[in-house]
């Protein structure tokens, strides 16, 4: 009687267990939405190299790498998603002499870049509340300079330029409520190399 007892108590322990695994995982209908901040490798280096410059008249200001991304899961392994990331280096020039009329003004640069892409992820480790992934993502990335300077002699000339994008990532999410969880990336490529934030179910498929 005990040994029977002993047994259904596992089977029942196991089922509840099972159960709540599930909840963590990826399921099909399930939207997932994040944001977060990060960092990139040319925007560091951007920042290693305008951190030894000794002129004083010249100030820089590298925000975070912004982003947001949405992944709609299309089974219980994949999920494919759409992706849109910002950063910018805000170079201020005080007392910068125009050629041309000769007087002192203060010149704003904003030297950004805008990268839209797709992403395939594919989640193969669940656990209770957690969900670990990896994927490829593609997209085009759109770097626009931009200044207010009065002089057309500036030496940084406003302009535009789009690359293509290929990053390698892994990420983990972890929930502490069903619909809401922290996540943390790391990647390969464009636009980050280390990216945190929450996530967010706004569907769920189950």
């Amino acid at each position: 009687m005990r040994k029977t007892t002993f047994i259904s108590t596992l089977v029942i322990c196991s089922l509840l267990i099972n159960n709540k695994l599930a909840s963590a995982q990826n399921h099909q209908g399930d939207l997932c939405v994040n944001a977060g901040v990060g960092s990139s490798t040319i925007f560091l280096l951007l920042d290693a190299l305008q951190s030894n410059q000794t002129n004083a008249s010249i100030s820089y200001a590298i925000t975070p790498a912004y982003n947001l991304m949405a992944d709609q899961a299309l089974g219980n392994v994949v999920s494919l998603g759409l992706a849109i990331g910002y950063q910018a280096d805000i170079i201020t020039t005080r007392d910068y002499a125009n050629t041309q009329t000769g007087y002192y003004e203060t010149v704003t640069e904003n030297l950004s870049r805008l990268n839209v892409g797709m992403r395939v992820l594919f989640h193969f480790t669940h656990g209770d509340h957690f969900d670990a992934y990896s994927g490829l993502r593609i997209g085009l990335s759109h770097w626009n300079d931009d200044n207010n300077a009065n002089d057309p002699n500036y030496a940084l000339v406003k302009g535009n330029l789009n690359f293509p994008s290929f990053q390698l990532l892994y990420g983990m999410k972890f929930y502490f409520t069903d619909d809401v969880g922290l996540h943390l990336e790391l990647a390969l490529g464009t636009p980050y190399f280390i990216e945190g934030g929450l996530s967010f179910k706004l569907a769920s498929g189950h």
